[in-house]
């Protein structure tokens, strides 16, 4: 009855090495020819995983080779945050083990080493799948266990490596489910494969196993469905067995997020800090594709880089996996209850993909930044074991069946073909081979009946297979540029030494900046502390604050790259790291204009590469301030403003009576020439508004000429236009810009005297660019280059900050030093003194309820100031105090006792419940040997 495809030519466990090692071969293969080091000059990381993952990486080594301290809470994370959301979303996984064992400059290898292992992992659980439910040990099942394994998915997001984990062990979880039916009314070790595996899915990375979970609710009923059959041929009343594989199913899976609420309780407090809060559901009845698009991204290399930020579902499985799909609905042997089912299931699946609000459920009620339908490999798997269940019965195909997919293979191609301008990832000639392999595959199933072409057919079956998966690879992978061995490199063992000369003793902290940078992870990667991070776990408080102090910000990422005098001194910042122009390398990742660091100390300048900075108002990790500090709130206020504010509370001119310092901050700035419409005697304490003295127009025309902040157009829009603001400098004082928060890279590029800026164009809030100090005499011009036709400036003003006024004030923050005497990242201690009665320290790390403090040895509480974005502890009196931080990871120990006690369930159902006596399995209907 069965055909060579059915033949054992493997042991189970040799096939499952050979399900792992072949993919794991074909893509070590395309890392050699691709020239990826050590074989070449090229890395796999590329977007997120060079820009992001590889700085965490850098930062588990450390936390492996001593650096516990971090492990919790971190002050590389920006200006501080805690880092178990960091390590549950990006740093669980097993694989990451391999990294500590290569040093540094071989992290690149260490990362295509773990992305090699998932995939084996991936085709080796796909097979076990496979074997376990079906006692299928064939080269058969082999084709669809290395589909799985090197399927779009993989390939698509081979560079979000902490997403692999979970989708490799996908197919465990099915066969633990599996599992629960195979002794329904036995005991309940069967539980155990289950339990485990869906443990492992959640707790190597919660976002992904959250989606498994998802997918199981499809699932279940499926597999009720598909045992059915032997359910109704069992003597025994149905509903036993129903009852308990039920019941096996609900205390499985709380058993299995009960084993990881330890990393859960204090994730979901962290996603409370950061993701969730940014969550606003609302009903969206509107659909995101159509089928053809769907079916779009059935073709062979249907990926590009524009397919990531919004794109379609990566569902790529191959052509034998898309005909044995379509025949299962044709095939009259499934029953017929199981199929009206799987096509309620497709129905569903694709149904809440295309449903926008259904979508973002899957996406854990988040909208996915970049990377969307990320679960879009359940999809996958669910087509791929439909399709084998069809394969595995076909012997060969009807006429009828051959001739209806063809007919729908004429059809999509064809829409396809007509439509291909609206993919921009498809080719003539990848309809043309993805057509060709589908009716190879057609062909070649076909001929199988023939018993005089049935063993080259199976042959050739096996070449077209594992040809197309291998060209999908290799076309998807080189649909996108990669980083360089050379520059991810030099710019490490460039910078480390300096960093190292700079950054502070063991037990000592005060924080360092550079005006250029590799990545908004410097300082995990380089191993010290700066205020710049790039992480979805980013807690909130810290990004808006940045954003409401004028800093590159979005949900994701604060970078301190517009900073002042004012923001340095509180922050900490001692030291700024400043690149030579010779320093070539180096000096093309500038990422800030900053004139007034010729306010600043030159600690070190070599000539050729580097100049250093010294700030003498660096406060360090806190200071004292007044009580009052805590009634100002940030979200009203300009970024000059709230630094304005910070300045007068030493000089007590700040209360509850007095008007807002700088209610005409927002104004138009006035010229000698009328160009605007404020008063320009209207001074500020330290922040001075300045007059503009022209505006200069190339190629556009104003609504408003003597105005800066009114609409522009260009006149050609064939050509290039600017604005020209030109600002007489009168003293030596730094001057700052004010850019209006609606614009966006699309809209403009600035241009300081003539070249072009080092900024960052991330526009969310009113942001703040230093294009003075020390030019006394001199005239700046700061251009706008209009990329869009037209343009509506506002809020655009220049400030000028009065340094002597500046100085004289830090004298009385200085005098007032919190001295940090012991410093770890989860703890610290300090000496303080307080000058007068009611006030405060305010610490500059973000609010979080999980940091305790005492005073003087009595337990205290910490204060949110600037809505969360520092902490506060009062001081009510006049004295000495002795102030100690120390960090506990709230629900930690919640989550911990949960865990011990759902493994003490788990240890007592692996010893206790009563063993399976062998030979007593119980076959399914659809086993091979019931088969026969």
């Amino acid at each position: 009855m069965f055909s060579a495809w059915h033949k054992r030519p493997l042991t189970p466990r040799q096939l499952i090495a050979v399900s792992a090692l072949v993919p794991m071969f074909i893509v070590f293969c395309y890392y050699v020819f691709s020239g990826v080091y050590p074989f070449g000059p090229h890395t796999i990381m590329t977007v997120d995983l060079g820009q992001q993952y590889v700085d965490f990486y850098e930062y588990f080594r450390n936390i492996v080779h001593g650096q516990w301290d971090q492990a919790f809470y971190s002050f590389q994370k920006g200006y501080g945050g805690e880092m178990l959301g960091t390590w549950s979303y990006y740093l669980l996984s097993p694989t990451l083990f391999l990294l500590a064992l290569f040093p540094k400059q071989w992290l690149s290898v260490g990362i295509w080493l773990m992305v090699l292992i998932k995939i084996g992992v991936a085709g080796a659980s796909f097979q076990y799948l496979l074997h376990k439910r079906y006692h299928d040990d064939t080269l058969g099942s082999f084709l669809f266990s290395i589909s799985y394994a090197l399927m779009g998915y993989f390939s698509a997001n081979q560079l979000n490596v902490m997403w692999l984990d979970t989708v490799a062990v996908l197919p465990l979880v099915i066969a633990g489910v599996e599992q629960l039916f195979s002794n329904p009314l036995g005991g309940w070790r069967e539980l155990l494969l289950y339990i485990f595996a869906l443990a492992f899915a959640i707790g190597t990375n919660y976002y992904m196993g959250y989606m498994i979970c998802l997918f199981l609710v499809f699932y279940f009923p499926f597999a009720f469905v598909e045992h059915w059959r032997t359910f109704r041929q069992e003597k025994r009343w149905q509903w036993p067995m129903i009852r308990n594989v039920l019941l096996k199913f609900i205390v499985g899976s709380l058993l299995a997020a009960g084993l990881v609420a330890v990393i859960l309780l204090p994730t979901l407090y962290s996603l409370g800090l950061s993701k969730s809060s940014y969550t606003h559901f609302t009903w969206d009845a509107s659909f995101n594709f159509s089928p053809l698009d769907f079916i779009s991204k059935l073709i062979i290399g249907a990926f590009n880089f524009d397919q990531m930020p919004k794109g379609y579902p990566n569902v790529f499985v191959g052509s034998l996996t898309v005909v044995s799909f379509l025949v299962y609905f044709m095939d009259k042997k499934q029953q017929r209850m199981e199929r009206i089912v799987t096509a309620v299931i497709c129905g569903l699946l694709f149904f809440t993909m295309t449903q926008s609000s259904l979508n973002i459920i899957w996406h854990g009620f988040q909208s996915p930044i970049w990377y969307p339908y990320r679960y879009s490999y359940v999809v996958s798997f669910w087509m791929l074991y439909v399709g084998y269940r069809s394969f595995r019965h076909l012997p060969s195909l009807k006429q009828w069946q051959a001739l209806s997919l063809i007919g729908i293979g004429v059809v999509s191609f064809g829409l396809l073909y007509w439509q291909r301008d609206h993919y921009s990832y498809l080719t003539v000639w990848q309809l043309l081979i993805s057509g060709m392999l589908y009716l190879g595959v057609i062909g070649l199933l076909y001929l199988k009946h023939v018993p005089s072409y049935r063993g080259w057919s199976h042959a050739l079956l096996t070449c077209l297979v594992l040809s197309e998966l291998g060209i999908n690879h290799l076309w998807t992978l080189n649909s996108l540029s990669y980083l360089d061995q050379k520059s991810f490199t030099s710019f490490i063992s460039e910078t480390t030494p300096l960093i190292n000369q700079w950054k502070p003793d063991s037990n000592t902290f005060y924080r360092m900046t550079k005006t250029f940078q590799r990545t908004k992870n410097d300082a995990f990667q380089l191993n010290y502390y700066d205020l710049n991070h790039f992480n979805s776990t980013l807690e909130r408080n810290a990004s808006v604050f940045f954003d409401r102090l004028g800093q590159p910000t979005s949900d994701g990422f604060i970078n301190y790259m517009n900073g002042t005098l004012v923001t340095d001194a509180f922050f900490g910042v001692r030291y700024f790291l400043s690149s030579n122009q010779k320093n070539a390398a180096i000096h093309q990742s500038d990422a800030m204009t900053r004139a007034d660091l010729a306010s600043y100390n030159v600690a070190m300048n070599d000539g050729e590469h580097y100049k250093v900075y010294e700030n003498p108002n660096s406060v360090g990790l806190g200071f004292v301030v007044p009580e009052a500090i805590q009634n100002l709130h940030t979200s009203t206020l300009t970024p000059i403003e709230i630094q304005e504010q910070w300045l007068e509370l030493w000089q007590k001119q700040l209360d509850k009576g007095t008007e807002n310092p700088s209610s005409d901050t927002t104004s138009d700035n006035q010229t000698d020439d009328k160009t605007s419409d404020t008063d320009s005697t209207d001074k500020q304490t330290f922040f001075n508004v300045e007059n503009y003295q022209n505006v200069q127009l190339i190629n556009a025309d104003a609504a408003t000429p003597n105005r800066v902040n009114t609409f522009y157009e260009k006149k050609d829009k064939s050509q290039e236009a600017f604005i020209n603001v030109k600002i007489k400098i009168p003293t030596d004082d730094p001057y700052y810009l004010t850019i209006p928060g609606n614009l966006d890279t699309d809209d403009v590029e600035f241009y300081l005297n003539g070249e072009k800026m080092a900024y960052d164009a991330s526009f969310r809030h009113t942001q703040v660019y230093n294009i003075a100090d020390k030019q006394a005499g001199e005239t700046v011009t700061f251009s706008l280059k209009l990329k869009a036709n037209h343009l509506t400036l506002d809020y655009l003003n220049i400030y000028s900050l009065n340094q002597s006024a500046f100085d004289n004030v830090m004298q009385v923050v200085k005098a007032q030093p919190f001295q940090v005497t012991d410093f770890h990242n989860q703890s610290f201690k300090g000496t303080v003194d307080a000058t007068e009665d009611l006030q405060m320290l305010a610490l500059s790390i973000p609010y979080n309820e999980g940091w305790q403090a005492t005073v003087n040895g009595d337990k205290t509480e910490t204060i949110s100031l600037f809505d969360g974005g520092m902490t506060g502890i009062r001081l009510p009196h006049a004295g000495h105090y002795t102030i100690r931080m120390t960090y506990h990871p709230p629900y930690l120990l919640a989550g911990g006792a949960i865990s011990v006690v759902s493994a003490t369930i788990t240890l007592l159902i692996a010893f206790k419940s009563p063993k399976r006596k062998k030979g007593k399995e119980q076959l399914t209907h659809d086993s091979p040997e019931a088969l026969l």
